[in-house]
């Protein structure tokens, strides 16, 4: 062997061997750094009271700390990140508790990929368990929205989407091919005013995509009128959706509602039994299509009627013929001008809702009561255990007064006439004790107190 060749074998023994001295030494530093780790622990023990609580008091505490937050977010702040940032053995907590990391809150989905990788190792760490997952804000980065869902998968139980002035839902979250096996919970929020939010067809779709669904709610939606045409969007039966909510109870005071019942025409719900619907844009026919197939085991049922409804061949007298087709229903509320009066006359017959245990009427407009009618309902009805009259301008007379108090002794039925936090039948009742007691005393005091009490309410 000549000596150059001699050379390079030995140069390379000596880069083997130095190889070798450095994977000892890096082994030797890992025990080192261990056994520093565990001194530093034991040093705790001592110093630290915290360091001495038992893990199943420690994972109480952590537990505590998320339980008051509806949905935490990825924040080094707040719990349950701020608590890996404590010391390790606190973060080996943390960690070894899936619970904490079941609920997520995100405020905006940047463009970079690194914070779904954030969210991705926070969903990780629920190890299995059903995720509550909250997006708001800016949504436009549909591929990032959608990767965030698929990375959820089959834990994904409760969704709330709330979304901004950007243009149609499909065109910020590819939906294309999208499930949500295990989805319980839908929520889907709008903060425009003016710009439409989805169209029906994406709203159809959402349920499509989650059949194990039983709660939606679409709260402040504005759909865009594109694919109302019947022959685009293809009918749905849903077997498992419980409570469908398209709007919010909050809407009877808003003029025109930002929400739709048109999704309604393609939809069969046979296990609803909570409806509410804050804009009826269809008509008398496809409403009582779509209880009529659907024969569900409604128990509530919450209408708000506008003004131009009217345009829809909806009238106080055509609601009468969309309740004999739901007997089952228990509570029932209605609010719209007109309603009030034809309401009680037709309920008066108790073939009608003959399981009704719970009426509001909130006319929603100023207008005098009808008290024999108010009575004749509740005399006929022996289900009635609340009704609520919301009127802001009709007083009752003391004979009304006396007969509803009767009644509401006498049967423990829960009686509500006036604005919403005033009882005029309460506040009557109060001021006739007080003439029947005081009537030889401040007689005077009282006339003032009365005329003031009428000019406020």
């Amino acid at each position: 062997m000549s000596s150059a060749a001699a050379f390079i074998v030995g140069l390379r023994e000596h880069i083997d061997d130095l190889a070798a001295t450095i994977q000892l030494q890096e082994l030797l530093l890992c025990d080192l750094k261990e056994e520093q780790r565990r001194a530093r622990k034991h040093l705790n023990s001592f110093v630290d009271p915290m360091a001495r609580l038992p893990v199943e008091l420690l994972s109480e505490i952590f537990t505590l700390c998320v339980s008051g937050v509806a949905r935490p977010r990825i924040n080094c702040c707040e719990a349950p990140m701020s608590l890996l940032q404590v010391c390790q053995s606190w973060r080996d907590v943390a960690l070894a508790i899936p619970n904490l990391w079941t609920r997520l809150r995100v405020e905006g989905l940047p463009c970079r990929d690194e914070f779904v990788d954030m969210c991705t190792a926070w969903i990780g760490r629920a190890k299995g368990k059903p995720i509550s997952l909250s997006l708001s804000g800016v949504l436009n980065i549909s591929r990032n929205v959608r990767r965030l869902l698929d990375v959820c998968g089959r834990q994904l139980h409760e969704l709330s989407l709330e979304l901004q002035d950007q243009g149609l839902l499909d065109q910020r979250i590819d939906l294309q091919g999208a499930t949500f096996p295990s989805l319980r919970t839908l929520v889907l929020k709008s903060a425009s005013r003016i710009t439409p939010i989805c169209t029906p067809k994406d709203s159809v779709e959402l349920l499509r995509a989650a059949p194990a669904l039983s709660e939606c709610y679409f709260h402040g939606m504005r759909y865009s009128r594109i694919g109302f045409g019947e022959g685009y969007i293809s009918p749905l039966t849903h077997t498992s959706l419980t409570t469908l909510h398209l709007g919010h109870p909050e809407d009877a005071d808003v003029e025109i509602s930002k929400n739709s019942a048109v999704v309604l025409k393609y939809l069969t719900l046979p296990a609803l039994r909570d409806l509410l619907v804050t804009e009826l844009d269809i008509s008398e026919s496809e409403t009582i299509s779509f209880f009529t197939r659907s024969s569900p085991p409604l128990y509530r049922l919450e209408l708000i009627i506008k003004e131009h409804t009217a345009s829809m061949n909806w009238g106080p007298g055509t609601l009468a013929q969309c309740l004999q087709v739901i007997p089952t229903l228990e509570e029932l509320r209605v609010s719209g001008p007109g309603c009030a009066s034809a309401l009680l006359v037709l309920m008066i017959n108790e073939r009608i809702l003959p399981n009704l245990r719970h009426l509001t009427l909130w006319p929603c407009s100023p207008q005098r009561a009808d008290y024999a009618l108010v009575l004749a309902l509740l005399r006929s009805r022996s289900t009635v255990e609340s009704f609520k009259f919301m009127l802001g301008s009709s007083w009752p007379h003391d004979e009304d007064v006396f007969a509803l108090r009767e009644l509401a002794d006498g049967r423990g039925i829960d009686i509500h006439v006036g604005p919403f936090g005033i009882n005029y039948i309460d506040l009557r009742i109060k001021l006739i004790s007080v003439i029947w007691d005081h009537t030889n005393l401040e007689w005077q005091r009282f006339v003032v107190w009365g005329a003031w009490t009428h000019s406020v309410f």
